[in-house]
């Protein structure tokens, strides 16, 4: 088993990478070119390529020299190639004819980085190391981009994923994925010439959209990565994903999925601060933008806004809810660190949720919803909305330092929820603790915590709620029936002003960071490191702060304590 890391973006770049000149093949001479002013910006190991139209008048050849010396104003090329193979005579592409004069006048030659080569390439190892310039390898080349050429023998392009960085050394390891002439891991196609000089290599995300991943997740011969890996999708900022139609439904004989962000393009816990998911269009399936349906899946760090996706119409429905989990018996689920936002209009048959699901789920299974952070569904027509909504699920479930605010439902006995479960199906364990709930408003009731089945088992407590009434049933829900040996507890709540978040005006710029005055700060509990519970919204260590957790997705690195903390329930 294995961890194959791919790179999901729609920056495409040949990028010129540089090689020393002591890995430079081939028997072409080398010419000296004298140049009035050195061009900047040029080191051993660029690539020069001119267009020869004199001396090879008979050819429209593109000549490539690669520069192994550079002194003063005078710059040593050695020859590699040319587009018609004409050879290395002296020197094709170098010099005009010099029109009427008959005097050689040198040409002009573009100076690229350019030109790869292998160091030590085994020839049976499927995996190869390859060697940059002074340069190093390009800057924004990533674990997980594609790396393809074309092998000058055998015609085919060949594509290796990369699978290491090594800035010190300015080495990158590929490994072979596979070439559409079907010749194997044989040594190594599409990264040296026959002739054993270096060929240029266009590094390119994996896959350009979501769809393109999942779709590959779903394939039962995938090109880049084994039958039974660990595979992780990761997201880069280099454009807004706007993909519409997601839906994980088969993941064959994967050992897990991962779709996540690189980590130096993750949201700082606000919105379109990093990778962006915010189609414009409506997919083919209604409701979950992101629809799960397989076993062994973590969705981590996403930005998804709903904002730009249009009303129902035509009685087609629209994307409403940012993940819906859609498959029976779904096993070892985890969400964490999203941010799933502004779902307003008429978008479904259902009204908006931040996370929904609709399976039953199995008394086995687990699923940990942690550490996200949902804002702004609101229903304009007549449905009800949620933060957290899950009806059927029975297995084992854990809702921890989530944070939920401004949930609005529309309409003749329409609620707003943040948090729902069960209602369907009676639920073995459940566990809710330090989530935020505020932010309210609907027609009829508003639920912050709603619980309407049997629960075997079940632990509830320091969570929040801006429901300052402390009786109020729409403070708490605790379930139609519930285990009699566990009660709700005293219910206190805190203004919306007591928690405190950095910017609570939906309208403007929404940061649910919390404030250095927070009713929320050490009044949570410690609840491990399981599943990544433990890093907050920011990718902050809980445990590193040297301070008791704070209560929703935000831990507040300077953290002091305000006094006696209040809970909105306390059960256990």
């Amino acid at each position: 088993m294995a961890t194959t890391t791919v790179s999901i973006g729609s920056r495409t770049n040949t990028v010129d990478t540089q090689t020393p000149a002591s890995n430079v093949g081939g028997t072409g001479p080398s010419y000296t070119v004298t140049f009035g002013t050195t061009p900047t910006g040029i080191a051993v190991g660029h690539i020069g390529t001119v267009d020869a139209y004199s001396w090879d008048e008979e050819s429209s050849s593109v000549f490539v020299y690669v520069v192994t010396a550079i002194s003063g104003d005078n710059i040593t090329v050695k020859y590699l190639k040319d587009t018609e193979s004409r050879g290395h005579a002296s020197p094709y592409g170098l010099y005009s004819d010099g029109g009427s004069s008959g005097s050689p006048v040198q040409q002009v030659m573009v100076f690229k980085r350019s030109g790869i080569t292998t160091a030590q390439a085994s020839a049976s190892a499927p995996s190869y190391t390859v060697t940059f310039g002074d340069a190093g390898p390009p800057a924004d080349l990533h674990v997980g981009d594609l790396g393809s050429g074309s092998d000058q023998s055998s015609g085919s392009d060949y594509t290796y994923v990369v699978t290491g960085i090594d800035l010190s050394n300015k080495t990158v390891t590929m490994q072979y994925v596979h070439d559409d002439g079907d010749n194997g891991t044989t040594s190594p196609h599409g990264l040296v010439g026959e002739d054993g000089n270096q060929l240029i290599i266009d590094f390119n995300r994996a896959f350009s959209t979501i769809t393109l991943f999942e779709e590959m997740i779903d394939d039962s011969s995938p090109n880049y990565w084994g039958s039974s890996d660990d595979v992780v999708g990761e997201l880069h900022a280099d454009s807004t994903f706007t993909d519409n139609d997601i839906n994980f439904n088969s993941k064959q004989s994967l050992s897990s999925v991962t779709l996540s962000v690189y980590s130096d393009d993750r949201h700082d816990g606000t919105a379109e601060s990093g990778a962006l998911i915010k189609p414009t269009s409506k997919g083919t399936h209604s409701h979950g933008l992101i629809q799960v349906q397989i076993d062994d899946m973590t969705i981590e760090w996403l930005d998804i806004s709903l904002a730009s996706v249009p009303d129902t119409s035509g009685g087609t429905n629209s994307q409403n809810q940012g993940i819906r989990i859609v498959g029976n018996n779904i096993d070892n689920l985890i969400i964490r660190n999203n941010l799933i936002h502004d779902c307003s209009g008429n978008k479904g048959s259902a009204g908006p949720s931040g996370i929904a699901a609709s399976t039953d789920g199995g008394l086995g299974n687990t699923w940990s919803f942690l550490n996200n952070i949902i804002y702004g569904m609101t229903e304009t027509a007549d449905d009800s909305a949620t933060g957290i909504v899950c009806r059927k699920y029975r297995g084992t479930f854990y809702i921890y330092n989530n944070t939920i605010y401004k949930i609005t439902g529309h309409g003749g006995s329409k609620d707003a929820i943040g948090i729902r479960v069960g209602y369907y199906t009676n639920m073995t364990y459940l566990y809710i603790k330090n989530n935020i709930v505020a932010g309210l408003s609907a027609s009829d009731d508003e639920y912050a915590y709603d619980i309407q089945s049997n629960v075997s088992n079940k632990s509830v407590g320091y969570n929040l709620s801006d429901d300052t009434s402390e009786s109020s049933r729409n403070a708490q829900n605790m379930g139609r029936s519930y285990n009699t040996t566990v009660n709700p507890g005293a219910l206190v709540g805190k203004t919306l002003s007591e928690i405190d978040f950095n910017e609570n005006d939906i309208t403007g710029s929404v940061d649910l960071h919390i404030g250095t005055s927070s009713a929320c700060l050490e009044a949570g509990v410690d609840l491990g490191t399981t599943n990544g519970v433990n890093i907050d919204i920011d990718g902050l260590d809980r445990d590193a702060t040297g301070v008791t957790w704070d209560i929703g997705a935000d831990q507040k690195s300077e953290a002091a304590s305000t006094g006696s903390p209040a809970f909105l329930m306390f059960v256990d």
